[in-house]
């Protein structure tokens, strides 16, 4: 009987899953357990979740806000300058929240969390408030695109390897609801904008948004924390992960795909506005987007527990794609509206699932690393992607040849989303990662 309940087995360990990477004892520290137990709940675990959450609010949901300052800012305080320029702007930004993560992410490894949240909230809360002031193009450039992209940069990045701390088997749905907390920023800050901007002006809804914010980043502080001992490294910059084919491929996808990914957050609102409908109305599909986000963030993180983090990722990266390619042909409010809600749950899927399959392709003690390799690599296809995407609808074909350029990126990120998985499993079909 045991030796038919060992072969009954045997076929199921055959299948390489990505998880059991992680557990591989492989240290290259004093300190870090070759089998390290994961708390996978718990009352200091779900603290953690909240003050990421918080986090995650107050940087990500910020910058996926970027559509509604592009669109006032074209028609308002920087109509003499072009779409493609104004997007450098949220570009430099949305790049800089992943830029140094491979710093970040080595810090993190480190043991060292709370100084630099705490200073990087500080530069994050100063460069709001100095937003307010801002009325020439480097104004914004300096202090929305460089300072805030970059104090984001230090805070985000580590909170991704805190999840996978003190999370592995429920490490996707983790991960999905944190991620809801970019969503709500998306949601709220566009609201507040829409409605603040014609009573108290641009200076002083900027300044609402920064003491909003400012609550968030404090919650964030208080709540989380680190969980293994630090990691003693010789230096701050470590070259073991380019070693592994596996980081490279997933790179390779996040840094395509993420070369038409912000294509329709930076565009979707102006769209709506040269299509003809109402500028007041069109700051909602920002929202509608945000909060669908949350539907696809959070059904992605239940999803991706049970058949794994990549495998539900690729399905939702298609699906971004095929929006992408149909938003240039909407014309009307349900048209857009449907562009906002479709997409939303894709990109909320995607973004949601993000590290995870980063944080299982090797060991535990390098996770920090890993993550931070591979939100440094796809910064520079955000820092580029919406620039070439403006350039692009400068041309005679518009938000077609936006649109067109952006979802074969997305495709493309898709296809070597599909060459990881069978580099890790070996297989095409099947196989959990």
């Amino acid at each position: 009987m045991d030796k038919d309940k060992e072969t009954a087995v045997a076929p199921e360990n055959r299948v390489v899953e990505a998880d059991s990477v992680e557990s591989e004892p492989k240290p290259e520290g004093n300190n870090v357990a070759s089998n390290p137990t994961f708390p996978d709940g718990g009352l200091r675990a779900w603290l953690v979740v909240l003050g990421v959450f918080s986090l995650n609010f107050a940087t990500f949901g910020i910058a996926v806000s970027w559509g509604a300052f592009q669109a006032y800012y074209e028609q308002n305080t920087l109509r003499g300058h072009s779409s493609s320029s104004i997007a450098w702007i949220g570009s430099l930004q949305f790049s800089l929240i992943f830029m140094p993560g491979s710093i970040t992410g080595r810090l993190l490894d480190m043991g060292h969390h709370k100084l630099p949240l705490g200073l990087a909230s500080a530069l994050l809360i100063l460069c709001a408030f100095l937003t307010a002031e801002c009325n020439r193009y480097w104004h914004f450039l300096l202090c929305q695109g460089i300072g805030i992209g970059l104090a984001c940069g230090v805070i985000f990045p580590p909170t991704l390897g805190l999840i996978s701390q003190w999370f592995h088997a429920r490490r996707a749905t983790a991960f999905g609801i944190t991620a809801c907390g970019t969503s709500l920023g998306g949601i709220v800050f566009p609201i507040m904008i829409r409605f603040l901007l014609p009573s108290v002006g641009f200076k002083w809804t900027v300044r609402i948004l920064a003491f909003v914010m400012s609550f968030a980043l404090l919650l964030g502080f208080l709540t989380t924390a680190t969980r293994l001992p630090p990691r003693h490294v010789k230096r701050l910059f470590g070259l073991d992960v380019v070693k592994s084919k596996n980081v490279l491929l997933y790179a390779a996808a996040s840094f395509f795909a993420f070369l038409g990914m912000y294509a329709i957050l930076t565009f979707l609102v102006i769209s709506a506005v040269v299509k003809g409908i109402d500028r007041n109305l069109a700051f909602y599909f920002v929202s509608i987007m945000n909060f669908a986000s949350i539907v696809g963030r959070l059904t992605a993180g239940i999803l991706g527990d049970k058949f794994g983090p990549l495998n539900v990722m690729i399905p939702f990266t298609v699906g971004a794609a095929l929006v992408t390619y149909c938003w240039p042909y909407a014309h009307t409010i349900p048209g857009f509206v449907l562009i906002a809600v479709f997409y939303g749950i894709s990109f909320g899927a995607y973004v949601g699932l993000l590290p995870s399959p980063a944080a299982s392709l090797g060991p535990l003690h390098s996770m920090g690393e890993r993550i931070g390799f591979q939100l440094s690599i796809m910064s520079i296809a955000i820092l580029i992607g919406s620039p070439i995407a403006g350039e692009i609808r400068s041309l005679p074909l518009g938000f077609r040849g936006t649109g067109a350029y952006a979802g074969s990126f997305i495709i493309l990120g898709a296809a070597f989303m599909l060459l990881t998985k069978k580099a890790v499993t070996k297989r095409w079909i099947g196989g959990r990662i």
